[in-house]
């Protein structure tokens, strides 16, 4: 439904009708009867004066459509070649930061124009177009090809982002060149983030989105960094080395004279990669960490390696257990190494690696977090939130601040929650925000297409920065700066930006 909400919304206006794909439809020939938008469209922050532009947009079964002029090509990254031979060739290409500036010279003033269904060949992206197949077909206007506003071109080929509203008209976003990284840091008044590809350069935003950016001078941001390295560090306790507490015996570990797991698994699989049988002399090694919430409870977490040691990373078990007035008990839903932990006078969060990003590295990893009290009762909040990762953004004694989010979705399944928190450790939460990531979805699979990186100030308030747009997750504010804007800050690097 997602792209027919798209479609929807480059409608004229309310209340047109529509046609969806799979009802009957039957591709245009010759000429076609075209009109001119009666309402208003805004290009990269630029209102468009439609009327009197060389090239104006049109409208087409309520659909509007671009004219590929060289200005737009520029404008939004798109590449056109031309040959009598092969026709019109439309390819992506990178971003140049270039401000959206039509061609005048126009006098538009009738309801009604005719433009042509184009009868030479087209390829975008290297894909050839059935033109005669498409119910909205691309179109030719005082000899200029047209395309359609639907979510095939503008989406998926040209990467733009269409928004509209009655007051405000059709808002076409384009592919911008990223010039703002992730935000470093904050002040009382200032967040501030590197500049893509320029050395000891950053930008200083005001946290109320409001002006422009400032470029600091090289000083200047050595100073920030300066300020970020004497900050204390704020990161996850670490588990202190202490004598390990059990001991491996008939193939079980055991705590105070109490078996607590069997190991069985872990040897079978040892030996199996380690292509050898079983010796009386096999030592059976494992590491181990133990969290201590009082006289009544503690938890062991241990990492035993069930193959050989390589550099990609030995192949582990990774397996937890509370022990609470002598009995124990494994905790099945917590599977991955523990990377922070935060403890408190009723128990101890626990938490392991969210990557943001799917790799060879960290395609095993799964962001978890668990709550364990002193009482020996233990929450995942990723079955309480039901959400694919979780991850820690902040921590203090009783609470946490975390992300929830997907890398991937298989086929037919549901999607999960995706949304900032508050975690309390009696077991209730709060939601702050929604994720401000776009998904999609490609060969039944849905990626995450920009960045999930959150900063929290110290205000807790949390900010993302995507595509030069910077988003307060807290009160919904957000603020885009064009890249031809951030173009003329860094114009002294040329090679600013990717």
């Amino acid at each position: 439904m997602k792209h027919k909400s798209l479609l929807l919304a480059v409608l004229l206006a309310s209340g047109l009708t529509f046609t969806f794909a799979g009802e009957p439809t039957h591709a245009a020939s010759g000429n076609v009867t075209v009109t001119l938008p009666k309402f208003p469209v805004v290009m990269d922050g630029i209102q468009l004066d439609n009327a009197h532009l060389r090239y104006p947009l049109l409208t087409y079964k309520d659909i509007t459509y671009i004219p590929m002029t060289w200005s737009i090509s520029q404008a939004t990254a798109l590449q056109l070649n031309w040959s009598e031979e092969n026709g019109l060739s439309v390819n992506l290409g990178t971003p140049m930061s270039v401000k959206p500036e039509l061609e005048i010279g126009g006098s538009f003033r009738y309801d009604r124009y005719t433009a042509q269904v184009a009868e030479f060949p087209v390829s975008v992206n290297q894909e050839e177009v059935n033109n005669s197949e498409q119910t909205y077909p691309l179109l030719v206007f005082q000899d200029i090809t047209y395309f359609p506003l639907t979510w095939d071109y503008a989406v998926d080929k040209f990467r733009w982002v269409l928004t509209w509203n009655d007051a405000d008209g059709l808002s076409i976003k384009t592919n911008q060149r990223r010039y703002m990284s992730g935000i470093i840091y904050d002040d009382e008044n200032y967040l501030y983030t590197y500049v893509h590809n320029v050395r000891d350069r950053m930008f200083r935003v005001p946290k109320s989105l409001d002006g422009s950016p400032e470029l600091l001078t090289v000083e200047q941001s050595k100073q920030i960094m300066a300020s970020i390295q004497a900050l204390p560090e704020i990161v996850p306790g670490k588990v202190e080395s202490i004598p390990k507490l059990t001991v491996y015996k008939d193939h079980q570990l055991w705590y105070d004279g109490n078996p607590l797991i069997s190991v069985d698994k872990e040897e079978a699989e040892k030996r199996l990669a380690n292509r050898s049988g079983e010796t009386k002399n096999d030592v059976f090694v494992y590491r181990e960490s133990m969290f201590d919430l009082g006289a009544d409870t503690k938890v062991f977490a241990f990492y035993i390696p069930t193959g050989p040691s390589n550099p990609g990373g030995t192949p582990s078990s990774k397996r937890l257990v509370i022990v609470h007035q002598g009995t124990a008990q494994e905790v099945t839903d917590f599977t991955r190494a523990i990377s922070g932990f935060r403890k408190s006078m009723d128990g101890v969060w626990l938490w392991t690696n969210s990557p943001t990003r799917l790799s060879g590295r960290t395609g095993s990893d799964r962001g978890e977090v668990l709550w364990v009290g002193a009482d020996g009762t233990h929450r995942s909040w990723n079955q309480i939130l039901d959400a694919q990762y979780v991850r820690v953004l902040h921590h203090e004694d009783d609470k946490l601040l975390v992300q929830a989010y997907e890398l991937f979705r298989l086929e037919n399944t549901s999607p999960k929650n995706t949304d900032y928190f508050w975690l309390h450790s009696d077991g209730t939460y709060e939601k702050i925000g929604n994720l401000t990531e776009e998904t999609t979805t490609k060969d039944a699979l849905l990626f995450i297409v920009d960045n999930l990186d959150a900063y929290v100030n110290r205000d807790l308030n949390i900010y993302v920065v995507r595509n030069n747009t910077i988003s307060n997750v807290n009160n919904g504010i957000n603020r885009i700066w064009w890249d031809y804007e951030l173009k003329e800050l860094t114009k002294e690097y040329p090679e600013a930006g990717y």
